[in-house]
């Protein structure tokens, strides 16, 4: 809930406590407050109010001030009971870090020799197939060939 202190007539604060319990604004303040500072100032808290339906309320809840000033209370939400029946399960999350690796164990013994593999052809290139050497090009401006290069 917002709870916002307006045109205050000076310095003071609002206390504001759940409905069964005993109030002592010397310990808690939720909005502190000034004529000098501001006209309006807002605070935001999460605090229980009375279920009508489940007990008997003498309040919703109570609010004490220190000096004077209008109180404006917005209730934005509300917070729903445990319900017994469980929700779907979430994503599953990342992984944590991985831990030190261990000493590693002796080694093991050779395996045993592979299959002898088919014996190798050799065939003739492009460089052997054209019967003479590759000449090297170089490229003239904007990509046209160019005299060709000299070793």
């Amino acid at each position: 809930m917002n709870l916002v202190a307006v045109n205050p007539s000076g310095p003071g604060n609002f206390g504001a406590y759940p409905w069964a319990a005993v109030p002592d604004l010397t310990l808690t303040s939720v909005i502190n407050y000034s004529a000098a500072v501001a006209s309006n100032l807002a605070n935001g808290i999460a605090l229980p109010i009375c279920n009508s339906t489940t007990t008997t309320c003498t309040a919703d809840l109570i609010v004490l001030s220190v000096s004077g000033a209008h109180l404006v209370i917005d209730v934005e939400g509300y917070f729903v009971a445990g319900s017994p029946v469980a929700g779907p399960a979430g994503p599953k999350g990342p992984a944590g870090p991985a831990g030190e690796v261990g000493p590693s164990g002796p080694e093991g013994p050779a395996g045993p020799a592979g299959a002898q593999g088919p014996a190798a052809t050799v065939r003739p290139g492009p460089r052997e197939r054209l019967g003479s050497p590759v000449r090297p090009v170089r490229l003239g401006q904007r990509g046209r060939p160019g005299p060709a290069a000299t070793s």
